[in-house]
């Protein structure tokens, strides 16, 4: 009999500890997830409204996420910082960003952007960043444009947004910037302005936007999510 008891009691111990095991790791894996998103106008916005806001809100998924809309600069320092999250539109190009190894999960790009040379109206097209070496030459602060841009020994004029870069350009103050597209096209509509001159077959690099997550029992299972997702629009 006392053998019979102390079995039975070590059998519900067992069950008791399993279910605790069961029940931290539920409660783990439904920790919200912070996406932390560059704000870049008709591709993340604060209003939601942007195409990559409308990706991710189609997400149907059982892990609760929040889309937080930031100045690059702020994205990148917040992102760093945090434990269960993820950052978007980025990529694991090591060019780019050093979000690689085990602890980052990538998902599948929602699309693919481009980085171009904008000259003054009426000017030649430039396609070469070597061409640019004795030029005034802007870009947005706090974007990533790879290492090969970054360490091209050009002296870029840094400014807070496009706008701020074409106004510039128009005032004579800049000969030329460079940007990412589609992300310059949308600000160009924006003005009313025809997109300045540029090699339109021939940018001077490309980025995959996807989201990237540090990686946990819930960002696994959001990215899995995320790219069915995005395996259906695209």
């Amino acid at each position: 009999m006392n053998v019979l008891m102390i079995a039975n009691n070590a059998k519900q111990v067992y069950l008791t500890i399993l279910l605790c095991c069961v029940l931290s790791f539920s409660a783990l894996g439904a920790e919200k997830v912070a996406i932390f998103a560059v704000q870049i106008d008709g591709l993340h916005q604060a209003d939601g409204k942007g195409r990559y806001d409308k990706i991710i809100s189609l997400i149907k998924t059982e892990i609760p996420f929040e889309m937080k809309v930031y100045p690059p600069k702020r994205v990148f320092s917040l992102f760093d910082k945090c434990l269960i999250c993820c950052v978007s539109p980025v990529n694991q190009n090591t060019d780019f960003y050093q979000y690689t190894g085990d602890n980052y999960l990538q998902s599948k790009p929602m699309s693919i952007a481009k980085i171009y040379i904008f000259t003054k109206p009426n000017t030649k097209v430039i396609s070469t960043l070597s061409e640019l070496q004795t030029l005034r030459v802007g870009a947005r602060s706090g974007m990533p444009y790879g290492k090969k841009i970054e360490n091209s020994g050009i002296n870029f004029t840094f400014l807070p947004t496009i706008k701020n870069n074409i106004v510039m350009v128009l005032n004579n103050r800049l000969d030329a910037f460079i940007a990412y597209v589609p992300d310059a096209y949308k600000i160009f509509d924006q003005l009313e302005l025809s997109a300045f001159p540029h090699d339109i077959n021939n940018p001077i690099s490309v980025h995959e936007d996807s989201i990237v997550c540090k990686k946990s029992n819930s960002t696994v299972e959001l990215i899995k999510d995320a790219n069915v997702v995005i395996s259906n629009i695209n």
